[in-house]
């Protein structure tokens, strides 16, 4: 919980600035994803699930050139990518 409370007060208060009526420029809505889903790198040890920068894994890419992942881990990495690409495309 160390590093999603700090990642949850944020968006509170981007989304209350967001709604706030005397905010002048439009802010966009708030999203936050958690990624559960541990990597299982040879640095992490076996009892932690997902740590920071799992999603790094999924993001660029690595399940869909690796042999031995699995259909979900592919599956996983195309819809993280499609969630990034999202988000930059329409914010």
């Amino acid at each position: 919980m160390l590093q999603v409370s700090p990642l949850i007060e944020v968006a509170r208060r981007h989304v209350s600035v967001a709604t706030h009526p005397g905010t002048a420029a439009r802010v966009g809505e708030t999203f936050v994803y958690c990624m559960a889903t541990p990597t299982r790198a040879d640095i992490n040890p076996r009892w932690a699930d997902a740590v920071y920068g799992d999603d790094l894994h999924y993001l660029f890419g690595l399940p869909l050139t690796t042999k031995d992942s699995s259909a979900t881990q592919r599956a996983l990495s195309l819809l993280v990518m499609r969630y990034w690409v999202n988000f930059i495309r329409f914010g």
